[in-house]
């Protein structure tokens, strides 16, 4: 019984440590860091890609995306996300710019560095309460960081398909403007997958049958 105990205590914490790896992703604006290319993104000065989701695939609850710290890397992200509408084209002006902090936010080092700044490059992972956005409309995401040091959004390894130029806002507070770059930010929506919690549950189930089986 002892074995059994600690063979399933061992197999919780396996599941429950590999739960945040796995989700499923509602849309794909293609991953990173294989770009040399990074923008700088603030509260103040921010930058959007739009995005649109399919039918069936509307409701996220994770943000993905990759870049790197303009200055030292803090101890602790954190970082907010604001979803904007569209106006022909462009972030409609006061659809993009109200910044929600995310919930939490997890850092995993890619290895690589920005070239030119050395700065090490991250994947992050930001859970938020699950958004339902409308199928086949336009949105618009941007991130940042809350305070110093500011992010950089590192841009997208797609090549082909729906490339295009994003925005970002200039000194004028209500005007967007778009870079003279064609190109993606690199990011993903996504909703973390509850397998593992699931198979953490029957672990338990037969550990407890197993526990009968032996007092009978």
């Amino acid at each position: 019984m002892n074995r059994l105990l600690i063979y399933t205590l061992a197999m919780a914490c396996l599941l429950v440590g590999t739960a945040g790896a796995n989700a499923q992703v509602v849309y794909d604006n293609g991953g990173g860091p294989t770009s040399n290319l990074f923008f700088r993104t603030s509260v103040t000065f921010p930058i959007a890609d739009d995005f649109v989701l399919s039918a069936g695939s509307t409701t996220f609850s994770r943000i993905t995306w990759w870049g790197a710290y303009f200055g030292s890397t803090p101890v602790a992200d954190q970082m907010a996300f604001s979803l904007g509408l569209d106006d022909s084209g462009v972030p409609a002006l006061g659809g993009t710019g109200t910044f929600v902090p995310f919930n939490s936010v997890a850092r995993t080092d890619t290895g690589l560095t920005v070239p030119g700044l050395g700065r090490p490059i991250f994947q992050f992972d930001g859970e938020i309460d699950p958004v339902t956005l409308n199928a086949g409309q336009t949105y618009w995401l941007s991130l940042s960081s809350i305070g110093s040091p500011d992010l950089l959004w590192a841009t997208s390894d797609i090549t082909t398909g729906n490339v295009h130029a994003f925005f970002f806002r200039d000194s004028t507070p209500d005007e967007w403007r778009s870079t003279s770059t064609e190109t993606d930010l690199a990011f993903n929506l996504s909703v973390p997958e509850p397998t593992s919690l699931a198979l953490l549950g029957l672990g338990g189930l037969f550990a407890l049958r197993r526990r009968k089986k032996f007092q009978s």
